[in-house]
């Protein structure tokens, strides 16, 4: 049975790469609408946007930043919650099995916070490793576990990890269309749909 399973993943590593555009890249601007659930008495659901942009510096090692911007509520009160929330980072990959990538990042990260009342702010860190595969010669699936120290409306203790499924359909030879499922580790609930163009 051992011989056999290391004959299939031999094999598996072996298979011919098949290449997809805008697949498997790591120079693109991601655009998405994102709705959150947020498991905090008191306070209502989100929706917002969420962005990122992603530069190739050289073989394995890209720069990355992003933008997300979170409207929600406290129950009974008439005021709103405003969120944004920016990274800059930076994340190496190396390739293995010829379509599997892994991932590893590291950044700062920033909140910006007005419940139309008070303004708060908060700094911090984050870092990360994912997975990025192609299911198919136009379907590619990621799989990322992220920690990131900052206070939000989702988790106001500071410190939480996120976990992400996202997957990739490509539209054409620079647009994909990018569906995403989290859940970090308060039990908040955030689900995108949006585009990825490649550059």
């Amino acid at each position: 049975m051992k011989k056999i399973l290391i004959a299939a993943l031999a094999l598996a590593c072996s298979a011919t790469s098949v290449s997809a555009e805008p697949l498997m890249k790591y120079t693109y601007l991601d655009a998405s609408y994102q709705w959150a659930h947020v498991d905090a008495d008191g306070v209502n659901d989100s929706n917002g946007v969420d962005t990122k942009i992603s530069y190739n510096v050289v073989d394995h090692f890209a720069l990355e930043g992003g933008y997300n911007y979170a409207n929600s509520g406290l129950q009974g009160l008439s005021s709103n919650i405003d969120q944004s929330t920016f990274r800059y980072g930076g994340v190496f990959y190396n390739t293995f099995c010829n379509d599997y990538d892994l991932l590893a990042r590291v950044g700062g990260s920033h909140v910006q916070l007005d419940n139309g009342i008070a303004d708060g702010s908060d700094n911090g860190v984050y870092a990360g490793l994912g997975l990025r595969t192609l299911l198919s010669e136009t379907l590619e699936g990621n799989l990322d576990a992220t920690y990131d120290s900052v206070n939000s409306i989702y988790n106001v203790q500071g410190g939480t990890w996120t976990y992400t499924a996202t997957a990739l359909q490509a539209l054409s030879d620079s647009l994909a269309l990018k569906l995403s499922a989290g859940i970090d580790a308060d039990s908040d609930i955030f689900l995108t749909a949006g585009l990825r163009l490649t550059m």
